[in-house]
């Protein structure tokens, strides 16, 4: 994020824009997670349905830091009071508290490992395409900076998404982990399995030999 941002030298933009954009915006991001929950409803995977509740959850904060930065300069160009007459701080309050939602739902749907990364990722992805569109920042264009600016989005997505799934994250629940500890469960069951097998052809041979001595008499 610090090499995208920095190679791609980002205008400060504006705080405040028109009502009908803030509108538009508002309207697409929740269409936008709106429609990653749905798809989350119909997916049988929990993996899937982690990742897509994460995304969704991220997206909703993406808006909630605009939202965030339109009121904080509401507030100190305007004062309090025009908070008060302003639908904006109520969305951003809504989306925030939607967003923790969705987030604690992703824990739940699924592993850490597939819900994490979309909500690392999408939060800031989202927050930098509203700037773009909505609130005039630019980012350098030139040909080698695009390239930066690319390399250094890949880098976040890709850094994102293994740090979300190492032992410092996952702890017990890494995938690694897991097998060993599905090995160790094998090992000491294995002995059980065996016993149970054993007395099982023991109980088989008296009934053969009871049959044998029916059909002998």
């Amino acid at each position: 994020l610090g090499l995208l941002l920095g190679v791609g030298e980002a205008s400060a933009g504006k705080s405040a824009t028109a009502e009908h954009q803030w509108l538009l915006v508002t309207l697409g991001t929740w269409a936008g997670a709106l429609v990653l929950i749905a798809s989350a409803r119909r997916s049988s995977s929990p993996s899937a349905r982690a990742s897509l509740i994460g995304g969704a959850s991220g997206v909703l904060f993406g808006l909630q830091d605009a939202m965030t930065r339109y009121c904080m300069h509401a507030l100190t160009h305007h004062g309090f009071h025009s908070l008060l007459l302003d639908w904006k701080p109520a969305v951003a309050t809504v989306t925030g508290i939607y967003g923790i939602a969705l987030m604690q739902s992703a824990y739940k749907a699924g592993p850490l490992t597939a819900g994490l990364p979309t909500i690392s990722v999408g939060e800031p992805v989202a927050g930098m395409l509203i700037g773009i569109f909505a609130l005039d920042e630019h980012l350098n264009a030139s040909n080698a900076s695009i390239t930066f600016e690319v390399l250094g989005g890949l880098i976040m997505v890709v850094g994102t998404w293994t740090l979300a799934r190492s032992r410092l994250v996952c702890g017990s629940q890494h995938p690694s982990r897991l097998q060993q500890l599905e090995s160790q469960l094998e090992a000491r069951l294995k002995p059980v399995a065996d016993r149970a097998k054993d007395r099982a052809k023991d109980a088989r041979v008296p009934a053969r030999a009871q049959l044998r001595y029916s059909a002998v008499q």
